[in-house]
């Protein structure tokens, strides 16, 4: 099923902990920074979004094709050592 999906960056926490997609899924993040930048990142789908604190989301699209759980951070130093880290599952 393809969709939207609005999630809150804050210190030092994602708005969703764990995402879970299927394979072949389209998604559109409204990513949002409440405080500071943070990025968006799961390195092992190649997904590295930084995203600045602004009044609009910023968006991007992202289609999973690769089965797995992966680690989701922020690589802002400091922040994935303060807890900002989440899970992303892409089921078969």
């Amino acid at each position: 099923m393809d969709g939207t999906l609005a999630i809150e960056l804050r210190n030092y926490e994602f708005e969703y902990e764990r995402l879970e997609f299927k394979v072949g899924e389209t998604v559109t993040f409204q990513l949002q920074s409440v405080d500071e930048p943070h990025t968006f990142t799961v390195k092992g789908l190649g997904i590295n979004w930084v995203v600045p604190k602004e009044e609009q989301p910023q968006v991007e699209r992202f289609t999973f094709d690769t089965p797995g759980t992966y680690k989701l951070t922020c690589t802002i130093t400091g922040h994935e050592a303060s807890g900002m880290v989440g899970e992303v599952t892409v089921l078969e």
